[in-house]
Order: structure tokens, then C-alpha cells, then sequence
């Protein structure tokens, strides 16, 4: 299987992007997808040469259906501890996203149409993630606050590699970079904030949650 970048590969359920990590015999994930695609990411996983049984960790970006909503299908064959932010936290182990959408025009329309997809087990989530916090993983993930999607949206930036996770924090569409934004974004002045930051930081690559950006 092709990677991203080196030690970097993409699995996709329908429209989301899930992130497997490689570094020698050591494994994980960001994001998990749709509800029913479990099984399916832990085929990919398996096909980048990983034991998909013995993830180092499970980081999950915010509490919406396409991110978490396959969590407990993971967790029934793979015991891997789960990373979330305090409030994306709560939601996750309740099965609900952590803000209510304001859908306007179409969205109303389209989110009608795709909220079946989003309905997700509540999952268990073992540790809290803080901001500025660095996790032992791929040579050190930063944990980046990206609240405006959601209230407590994480990003993970690879500073070593110039790789960042960005997860729905930036829009990422026919290779223009925008900040979230719409009726499914909690805040969109917090949102550009976020936004901006992240930029800032001038990654090479930005893996997110529907897109990918190489510079």
C-alpha cells in the first residue's frame, strides 16, 4: 500500500479520511470513521503491513459521526487506548456529537439525507487531551487547540515530519486551504482563528478530514 508521506497511510470511510501511522513496529491511528466501517479500516491497517490488533493508540480529532462513529467496532477486537480533548470526550462517550448543527439553505436538505450515516455507538475514550501537549508517538504528535468546528477540536502536528492532522479544522477542496465554516461549524470566528494558526505553523503536509494538501 502507497503511503501519504513516509509512515503515513489514508483509509476512507465513504466521504472521511482516517490516518494509520507507521514507525517501526509501532502503529496508530487518527480518526476512525463512519459507524460499520471498523472492519474496513482494520483491513487497511493490516494492508500497511501493521497488526491491526496492536494499535499504540487511537486519536480521535472531535466528537462527529465520520471521526469516532467506528470506535467501538475497533475497540471490541483492539484494546488500544483512546485520546480525545475534555468536551469532545463527553460527547464521544455518550454517542453524540459535542454541538448542535445549524444547518441553512441545502445544508438542511443534505444533512437530512446523510444523518443516518452519523448515528454512532458511544465509545470509551482513556485519556484527555490538553493543548501544547506532545504524545510519544511518530516522534513526537503536538496537540494543537482548533476549537471552532467544534468547541474542542484537536489538531496533531508532527513537527519533526511537518505533517499535520487537521482533521475538520481546514477545508481542504481542489487544493484550496479555507477554515471550517457552515452550518456544521460551531463557531466560524474561532474557526478562521484556528485556521490561521495552523497555516502558520507552514506544514508540508496536511492530512484532514477530506482532503489532503502537499506543498
Amino acid at each position: 500500500m502507497k503511503p501519504i508521506y513516509p509512515g503515513v497511510f489514508r483509509s476512507r470511510s465513504l466521504f472521511a479520511n482516517q490516518f494509520i501511522l507507521r514507525s517501526g513496529e509501532q502503529s496508530l491511528v487518527i480518526d476512525v470513521g463512519l459507524p460499520g466501517f471498523g472492519q474496513h479500516l482494520l483491513g487497511t491497517i493490516q494492508k500497511t503491513g501493521a497488526d491491526p490488533h496492536t494499535l499504540a493508540a487511537i486519536l480521535i480529532t472531535h466528537a462527529d459521526g465520520d471521526h469516532f462513529g467506528a470506535l467501538a467496532e475497533i475497540r471490541a477486537v483492539n484494546p488500544a487506548p483512546v485520546y480525545a480533548s475534555p468536551q469532545e470526550a463527553e460527547a464521544i462517550q455518550k454517542g453524540v456529537s459535542s454541538r448542535a448543527l445549524k444547518p441553512r439553505g441545502f445544508e438542511k436538505f443534505l444533512y437530512s439525507a446523510v444523518s443516518p450515516l452519523y448515528r454512532p455507538s458511544a465509545g470509551v475514550v482513556d485519556h484527555l487531551l490538553e493543548p501544547g501537549q506532545i504524545l510519544p508517538f511518530w516522534d513526537g504528535l503536538q496537540v494543537l487547540d482548533t476549537r471552532g468546528h467544534t468547541p474542542q477540536h484537536v489538531s496533531f502536528f508532527a513537527i519533526e515530519h511537518g505533517v499535520l492532522f487537521s482533521g475538520d479544522s481546514i477545508q481542504i477542496a481542489r487544493k484550496k486551504l479555507l477554515p471550517s465554516s457552515g452550518g456544521n461549524t460551531w463557531d466560524e470566528e474561532l474557526a478562521k482563528q484556528s485556521f490561521e494558526m495552523q497555516l502558520a505553523l507552514h506544514p508540508a503536509v496536511i492530512c484532514g478530514g477530506h482532503g489532503i494538501w502537499v506543498r
